[in-house]
């Protein structure tokens, strides 16, 4: 098979990033495929600061179809390999790998998350040196029935992010429940991206104003699978029931919007996390594994890591 491999043309290309990932999401069960919504989270906040084609490289074949991206985290090591079912375990998916090993900085190491049901790519990267370092959960939740009503402290109140004069609200209380400053510069620009429903940006609002808790989602009308990335709740407001109410009223609007059902990838040592997701609802489907390949870092040292936090991406 001949292929050939290009920059990430904006904004083009990224309807074709989207089309695809909801093409090869249908293998989701045995290899691990962004969902549509990590692909905006991603490119325009976490890693908002590059330029796009900085940091996604596309495969094609003669015809341009696309095979298959490398989506990089090039301040952490981390990058995701995107490889169409049809050409897991050959030769593209060696030379990709490859390739983002080159083209990430030249740190300590190097993370990526597999599927652990994805044998050839668990193959690939421990003859590269790489070693787990770490479980994620898999987890879902249906919405074939109707949904609880969230329950509020009294005074508090859920709405959407409404415009941009809410961007440095909505970037305080993103990096207040993760311990990261501020960036609402990065927040108003993420607010345009491609992809991006103030819908689907749902807030918890204190008496006094102030945003408490978050949950971010979105919704893949192709599989009509919804995810929510991120989701948090500031220091000041945690136990109070906030974060399941910023959930139950995500889960209401992406039934609204059509979703079947609704996944998170959560770090199982992230115990808070998982009893949430699963006090809403959500079970674990399966599990995912970070691969990790240090040069010179000392053993049991581990890679930045995290799906659901936006201080340490992973895909």
């Amino acid at each position: 098979m001949t292929s050939t491999a290009r920059p990430y043309l904006h904004p083009q290309d990224f309807p074709r990033l989207t089309a695809f990932l909801s093409q090869v999401r249908t293998d989701v069960q045995q290899a691990h495929y962004l969902h549509v919504g990590d692909l905006t989270w991603q490119m325009f906040h976490m890693l908002g600061a590059y330029q796009p084609a900085d940091l996604v490289h596309i495969w094609e074949d003669a015809q341009e179809h696309m095979l298959g991206f490398v989506l990089l985290y090039p301040a952490y090591g981390g990058f995701d390999l995107q490889l169409h079912p049809q050409h897991r375990g050959g030769p593209l998916e060696t030379e990709m790998l490859q390739w983002a090993e080159r083209h990430l900085p030249s740190i300590d190491s190097r993370f990526t998350l597999v599927n652990n049901h994805d044998t050839l790519r668990v193959t690939l990267l421990r003859e590269h040196g790489y070693l787990p370092d770490g479980e994620w959960f898999y987890v879902e939740r249906r919405l074939n029935a109707a949904l609880p009503q969230p329950a509020l402290p009294p005074g508090f109140t859920l709405r959407s992010v409404a415009d941009d004069e809410d961007a440095a609200a909505r970037a305080l209380v993103l990096g207040a429940a993760f311990g990261a400053p501020p960036q609402p510069e990065r927040y108003r620009y993420f607010m345009h991206a491609p992809g991006y429903v103030s819908d689907l940006d749902i807030v918890a609002v204190a008496p006094d104003q102030r945003f408490a808790a978050f949950a971010m989602g979105w919704l893949d009308p192709v599989t009509k699978v919804g995810q929510f990335e991120p989701v948090g709740t500031a220091p000041d407001f945690r136990r109070q029931g906030l974060g399941q109410a910023v959930l139950y009223e995500g889960l209401r609007r992406l039934q609204q919007y059509g979703a079947e059902r609704v996944i998170v990838i959560v770090e199982a040592a992230e115990e808070a996390a998982v009893q949430l997701y699963a006090a809403v609802g959500f079970e674990k489907r399966w599990s995912l594994t970070l691969y990790t390949k240090r040069s010179t870092l000392e053993e049991g040292v581990r890679a930045p890591a995290a799906n659901s936090n936006p201080v340490n991406p992973v895909p």
